[in-house]
């Protein structure tokens, strides 16, 4: 059985592809029959959790897949179960790489792929033994560009299972139901979509030249904002195939050290809408959604980092501060966003800030 395993530093191109007798080998690196779905797998010191990863996707009732699975610098025995599954499943690619975090582990395998479909699936997360068959089937048939599906999450120490409202999206169960749409359908209400690319199978061409920002937290909103943004066919598929671990040590739960990249993401979403000329219809939902995502950010940042959030919130209100004032759409916001704003320019320091915008 062949051993898919790539070993790089800063390179893109592949160093080195062992057989398992230690041999150079090229079989499964250039396969002639396109699989139809890529999973890729960025793993990052995820030994407790990586097993059931695994084991969900090598035991898909869909056999016609890839999985790419990118050790991004673990330490401790991810490598070595890495090693030991793609000893027993040929379809297991391993690319090793130094630690450049969960954007630049999917940037990476987004390299490689080779599918019709791609699907991003986190290392501590599982899937449903028939998702990628429900996956490509139904996405086949109606020749779509986009999935999106529910995810049920789970917590990672009881075990408990549980839906939240955001991955549930009730408003767009009640909008499309089973229907084909495109984010035009949505409205304004695509910007209240659950952005996890885990609850999405993309159609392989649609993203190719996408890549998630390297170095930020909550990456996933600008990659499947312009995805959607170009996909002319997609479906909601009212089924759980995802399930989510949450994790207190996670870097969505206990990262507030970088809870301040959200001004980044939120300024990335707005060039976008421009990009596809949909800001002028929708500039007060997205002055809306950065004002508040920056607020809630900021208020739930441990205290330590808090200075620093409110250095680089103060310097993005100042930079855009024309900008802001002397759009109509600014103007006819409610009291509650523009006083957020106003506070980030005119405050001395984060408490001062805190203190405003922390009013009920």
């Amino acid at each position: 059985m062949i051993r898919n395993s790539i070993n790089i530093t800063n390179s893109p191109v592949p160093v080195l592809l062992f057989s398992k007798s230690g041999g150079l080998s090229l079989k499964g690196m250039f396969s002639r029959k396109k699989p139809k779905i890529s999973v890729v797998i960025p793993v990052y010191n995820v030994e407790n959790y990586l097993r059931q990863c695994l084991d969900s996707v090598i035991n898909q009732t869909l056999d016609d897949i890839e999985i790419i699975c990118v050790n991004d610098g673990s330490t401790d025995s991810s490598p070595d179960i890495l090693e030991e599954y793609s000893r027993k499943d040929s379809r297991i690619r391993i690319i090793s790489q130094e630690n450049m975090g969960l954007s630049g582990a999917r940037n990476t395998g987004m390299k490689y792929i080779k599918g019709e479909y791609v699907y991003f699936l986190d290392s501590d997360d599982y899937i449903e033994l028939d998702a990628l068959n429900q996956m490509y089937n139904i996405s086949k048939n109606n020749s779509l560009d986009m999935l999106m599906f529910k995810t049920c999450s789970f917590d990672d120490v009881s075990g408990k299972n549980y839906t939240t409202p955001y991955f549930e999206m009730e408003f767009l169960e009640e909008m499309v139901k089973d229907n084909v749409f495109s984010y035009r359908d949505l409205g304004e209400k695509m910007y209240d979509l659950a952005v996890a690319v885990h609850g999405v199978v993309f159609k392989s061409d649609l993203v190719s030249d996408i890549r998630f920002p390297q170095g930020l937290i909550f990456e996933d909103n600008p990659f499947f904002t312009e995805a959607l943004f170009r996909a002319k066919k997609v479906m909601f598929y009212r089924h759980y195939l995802h399930h989510y671990r949450t994790r207190s040590d996670s870097l969505s739960n206990a990262g507030s050290r970088n809870f301040s990249d959200i001004i980044e993401i939120r300024n990335r979403i707005i060039e976008l809408a421009k990009k596809y000329d949909n800001f002028e219809e929708y500039a007060a939902v997205l002055y809306k959604k950065k004002l508040y995502n920056i607020r809630s950010r900021f208020l739930n940042t441990s205290d330590e980092y808090k200075e620093d959030f409110f250095a680089k919130i103060q310097a993005d209100f100042k930079k855009h501060e024309k900008e802001y004032k002397t759009s109509e759409a600014f103007k006819q916001l409610k009291r509650y966003y523009k006083s957020i704003f106003n506070a980030g320019l005119t405050s001395k320091d984060y408490k001062e800030f805190e203190s405003k915008i922390d009013r009920k």
